[in-house]
């Protein structure tokens, strides 16, 4: 999916399937509005916030769903925070703990993510002050074979991964 802000207003954002303008996109149709469904599904709440984002509208093109609208998270991917060297190492372990706590209420709730130790799906708002806030971003549903125990499973192995390619950046050390 290609992401775009939504004309006009930053706190939305259009995604849409990259290969939509220039031919077949990979995920379109069915396939696309079960990944809709399924993220309007998530009703989890964590400190009184929706952990998914709401999905204003859906776009199609010719009658067939390529896209949607949804509400954007504030802030920067961890991997695009990382890349800048725009985040301390103390920042990095405090959004850690908030995306456990997230995926934790979101596998309480029988919901998985899909895909949650990419550093691009882990979006960090850093205050003036310092205060962290991060989110979760692109959910999608659970494929065969893969559901609540196997991704809790896999929490320990995924922080890991996080943290190695978190180091791989070069992170800022203030």
């Amino acid at each position: 999916m290609k992401a775009f802000e939504y004309p006009g207003d930053a706190t939305r954002l259009v995604k849409v399937s990259a290969k939509a303008l220039d031919g077949p996109p990979p995920k379109t149709g069915d396939a696309l509005s079960a990944d809709i469904e399924y993220q309007r599904s998530i009703t989890t709440e964590l400190d009184g916030q929706r952990l998914a984002p709401t999905i204003e509208a859906v776009v199609t093109i010719d009658g067939v769903v390529v896209g949607y609208v949804e509400t954007r998270a504030p802030g920067r991917t961890l991997q695009q925070l990382g890349d800048a060297k725009a985040i301390t190492e103390a920042q990095f372990e405090t959004a850690l703990t908030q995306w456990r706590a997230q995926l934790d209420a979101l596998h309480r709730d029988g919901f998985v993510h899909g895909d949650p130790f990419v550093l691009d799906n882990i979006v960090v708002d850093i205050a003036r002050d310092g205060t962290v806030r991060a989110r979760l971003i692109d959910f999608e549903p659970p494929t065969r074979g893969f559901d609540v125990e196997k991704e809790r499973g896999e929490i320990p192995a995924g922080i890991k991964k996080l943290r190695e390619l978190f180091g791989l950046l070069g992170k800022n050390s203030q």
